[in-house]
């Protein structure tokens, strides 16, 4: 089940798209993974997300290790992992990317909860390369119908069409099965 309402410190399995996929003209994320909830904007109808990634950062790239104690918590069987910053989505909750956790069962789209310290400065890195105004950090992902969503993931029924627009590097939007993007 996706969770009724967001919360910031969720870790959830999501499409995450990258900067370099969105720039390619990609509408979806070439793999699933980990992502934590930064941010909740417009009362929580729109939330900013950050993956959780097991590939080291490059020198210099912003991204905060996630201890092993939380690995554990939430169920990640990898060695090491880390949030990155250097792409960063936001979309409209619920949002057809969210997917179940593998191995859920029931199907669910919640790994859990990071603790507030690493919520904190995972935010606190976002918010320092959001001042740096990085283009294309940000990738927007708006603009879809919450029928496209399976019934079976959704808390409660939603039957309208959202679509919202901001100012945004990178938009990428379905509407009416069709891809649009704006760059």
């Amino acid at each position: 089940m996706i969770p009724a309402a967001p919360q910031a410190g969720m870790v959830l399995h999501y499409s995450f798209l990258w900067k370099h996929e969105a720039e390619r003209g990609q509408d979806e994320g070439v793999k699933d993974r980990p992502v934590v909830v930064l941010v909740l904007l417009a009362d929580g109808e729109e939330v900013v997300v950050a993956p959780i990634t097991t590939l080291p950062p490059e020198p210099g790239a912003p991204a905060i290790e996630v201890p092993a104690r939380v690995r554990a918590h939430l169920g990640l069987d990898a060695d090491q992992c880390w949030i990155s910053m250097a792409t960063l989505n936001r979309f409209v909750w619920p949002g057809p990317d969210l997917r179940p956790v593998p191995g859920s069962n029931p199907s669910d789209a919640l790994y859990g909860f990071i603790p507030q310290k690493l919520l904190d400065a995972a935010k606190q890195s976002a918010m320092a390369e959001l001042a740096k105004r990085v283009p294309g950090l940000v990738v927007r992902r708006t603009g879809f119908s919450l029928s496209c969503l399976p019934p079976h993931l959704l808390c409660k029924p939603h039957s309208q069409s959202i679509t919202k627009t901001h100012d945004s590097v990178v938009r990428v939007s379905r509407v009416g099965g069709r891809v649009l993007r704006e760059g």
